[in-house]
């Protein structure tokens, strides 16, 4: 997190760069700890009724996190005196009495012991409830808190982070929508497109701008284009086409001004005088500089890759591995920082088709008809892989799989003129092209769509180069992967320079024209090296206590403790939680395997159904749509025709459970978030921080208990390494950092 916030003027534009070291000034207390950004929750007011009720207590809630959120409602503006009577609303943690215990069942308050463990997804248990009308959460009424100072404990030493320092010039950026017709879901396509118009009109109608493009619906401008909307008309040629009507397509594009960037506010929070990230400027600045790389390597998500990068490895059934590197551009500490690391995945290799199959399913007579199966399992894996014809050397077409036959070639027949007259794809090959075909007991590839498919012989068919292979690999390919790129920490930073000195980035263009500078040397980093614990054994033995070296230690003469059970957690845990009915939740999105298209995500939950222990879950899942990062059914309000409104979801259905395997309602939650990517962050909050409180009060009027909401990011692409490669009393033998 950036420092704390001072006042100081606008700075005028960046220096040059240099290489820097990263400190915090302001580093205080005995420890220095990892702090995940979490979200403290103050108790909100409830949402103005006709009759006026107290609001429930502010309570702050003290995170581990340097950036939590305070939420505050607005103040009842009903009066008393004119206030009407309204009945007392229900709660479902209210104690049971006869009569209660009777309605309680009738209206399935609570969840039964045997009820909670077959709930499946989409099956939660539902139950009619006050109705729930509280104020949204929003972005000002989050507050996160600081970071409580950083630690002196250790010997210090120099270490440096695979993070490349970024100046950038005090500029204004510009933002354009840009609509492409006809529409494409390829990148590609829509960047061949707008590299025509700036071919065109670069000098004259872009007033000799060269903007940014991010392949999709965003344009990005140093300074303001000469118009405000405008249409232009370019045309693409297909070279694998010989009819020139139809190797010809026209394109029109609109651009249309959408916003403007202000510099001003990245400068004010990476120097702490502002607390919101704007995530849109570092987002422009990103897609400037992946710019260059996507027109030159093939891109996979934040990746670039490319042959020209290393040996391309064999990890069997068709498939080898191409090297890469990840690049992501992130607020630090230090200032704005290229994050830049080393990677690896899966490609299929430019071999024919037939070979393909032969290695995919591990064949060795291609004399023999493939069965069902294998056909299946052929047509998975090539469906949308992009392939070439061989069988005519003066001429190459592409084509896109889309299915292959289900008779073999053989038998393969289509016809050839008005009349209906049928022939074999084995006979046309013959006849047209004078091409034997040999493997006739094998199905053809088919593209184009069922009404008017395209029949292409497997053996006339090669496999383009670059396409990845997305796919689940199985463990003997992941292990091939791991094997051709494992490396030590002191070849792992020299292949990273190597990127950044092959990348040139003081010769990008694109750089240059938004004024980006990037520093070519890693950034240097301070650290401590903790002192190991001191181990001790039972007295009876020759030696008692033992320090160890380097995460190891002799045991000889060391003689342990008699083994002892005893509820530690209850007499020794934090107070915090063993004090204040506190229940702990876990929460992720698990989206789809690789290649799954349309199938759906599922959502889990867990929570602690025990207290203080905390040492028993209970967990329910929920699906939700393809590649939701948002969970759904966190809370849920159904229409009935007899009841009304009713209340379920995942976090009411766990609260209810702990109210009836501990007898107290929880003062306390600790939400803790995985799976949430750093742009959908505060879209995630906002959204599951709302569910939370409402599901709390659609169980009891004003129950809102103190909340912490903490995403976890466990995947990153930091990677420290050690200052000196050749001090050995700073790295143990394969060139780590030393433990502590």
């Amino acid at each position: 997190p950036p420092p704390r916030a001072s006042s100081a003027p606008r700075p005028a534009a960046t220096a040059p760069c240099t290489p820097m070291v990263a400190d915090n000034p302001n580093a205080t207390g005995p420890h220095q700890g990892a702090y995940q950004h979490g979200v403290v929750v103050r108790n909100p007011a409830p949402a103005p009724y006709a009759t006026v009720r107290a609001p429930s207590p502010a309570v702050t809630i003290r995170a581990p996190s340097p950036t939590p959120a305070t939420i505050r409602a607005p103040a009842p503006s009903a009066s008393p005196a004119a206030a009407p009577f309204q009945p007392a609303r229900v709660s479902a943690f209210a104690p049971p009495t006869p009569a209660a215990v009777a309605k309680e069942l009738e209206q399935k308050l609570f969840v039964t012991e045997t009820a909670l463990a077959p709930t499946q997804a989409g099956q939660l248990e539902e139950e009619k409830a006050p109705e729930v009308d509280l104020a949204p959460v929003s972005k000002k009424g989050l507050a996160h808190p600081a970071r409580p100072g950083a630690g002196t404990v250790g010997k210090k030493v120099m270490i440096r982070a695979n993070h490349f320092l970024v100046n950038v010039a005090d500029n204004n950026l510009f933002h354009y929508d840009v609509s492409i017709n006809p529409e494409s879901k390829s990148r590609a396509v829509n960047r061949e497109v707008l590299s025509e118009l700036i071919k065109l009109h670069g000098k004259t109608s872009l007033g000799g701008k060269l903007p940014a493009y991010d392949g999709r619906k965003s344009l990005y401008t140093a300074g303001s284009l000469p118009f405000e909307s405008e249409e232009f008309s370019v045309t693409l040629v297909d070279p694998e086409k010989k009819d020139k009507e139809k190797a010809e397509r026209e394109y029109k594009i609109t651009i249309l001004i959408a916003g403007r960037t202000d510099l001003y506010h990245l400068q004010q929070f990476l120097k702490g005088r502002q607390r919101d990230m704007p995530q849109e400027t570092i987002q422009v600045l990103d897609v400037v500089l992946r710019e260059s790389p996507s027109w030159n390597y093939v891109t996979v998500s934040r990746s670039f890759f490319s042959t020209t990068f290393g040996h391309r490895g064999d990890i069997g059934e068709g498939l080898e591995c191409w090297r890469g590197y990840y690049q992501s551009l992130c607020p630090t500490q230090m200032g704005l920082s290229l994050n830049i690391d080393i990677s690896a995945t899966s490609f299929f290799k430019p071999v024919t088709v037939v070979q393909f199959v032969l290695e995919f399913l591990n064949l060795r007579d291609a004399s023999r008809p493939l069965t069902d199966r294998d056909r299946v399992k052929i047509k998975k894996a090539l469906r949308g892989v992009r392939v070439e014809t061989n069988h005519q050397e003066d001429q190459i077409r592409r084509y896109k799989i889309t299915g292959i036959t289900p008779v073999p070639m053989s038998q393969l027949t289509f016809p050839v003129d008005e009349r209906g007259t049928r022939m074999s794809v084995v006979q046309y090959f013959m006849q047209r092209y004078k091409y034997n075909l040999q493997y006739t007991s094998w199905p053809c590839l088919q593209s184009g769509s069922d009404a008017r498919p395209v029949y292409l012989p497997m053996e006339a068919c090669k496999i383009v180069e670059g396409q990845r292979y997305s796919k689940k690999l199985n463990d003997k390919q992941v292990t091939n992967i791991l094997r051709a790129t494992c490396q030590r920490p002191q070849q792992r930073e020299q292949s990273i320079r190597e990127m950044v000195l092959h990348n040139k980035y003081a010769e990008d263009k694109f750089a240059q024209e938004f004024g980006i500078n990037v520093c070519s040397d890693l950034v240097s980093v301070p650290a401590r090296v903790l002192p190991p614990p001191m181990l001790r054994y039972h007295d009876s033995g020759k030696e008692k206590t033992c320090v160890p070296s380097v995460g190891q230690w002799n045991m000889i003469n060391k003689v342990g403790r008699p083994p002892s059970i005893e509820k530690a957690f209850t007499r020794f845990g934090v107070p915090a939680l063993k004090n204040i009915p506190t229940i702990i939740f876990g929460a992720d999105v698990t989206p789809p395997p690789p290649g799954e298209d349309s199938a759906s995500s599922v959502a889990a939950v867990v929570a602690s159904m025990d207290w203080p222990e905390i040492t028993k879950y209970s967990g329910l899942v929920s699906a939700q749509p393809h590649r939701q990062e948002i969970i759904e059914n966190l809370f849920s309000v159904t229409k009935d025709p007899q009841r009304g409104n009713v209340n379920g979801g995942m976090i009411r259905e766990l609260l209810i459970a702990f109210r009836r395997k501990t007898g107290r309602r929880p003062e306390r939650i600790l939400f803790y978030r995985d799976g949430v990517s750093e742009g959908q962050f505060s879209h995630v909050l906002l959204h599951e921080m709302d569910a939370i409180r409402k599901a709390c009060a659609s169980l009891e009027e004003g129950y809102q208990p103190e909340v912490n909401f903490v995403p976890v990011e466990k995947k990153h692409y930091t990677r420290l390494l050690s200052g000196d490669h050749g001090r050995h009393d700073m790295t143990d033998k394969s060139g780590n950092k030393l433990s502590g």
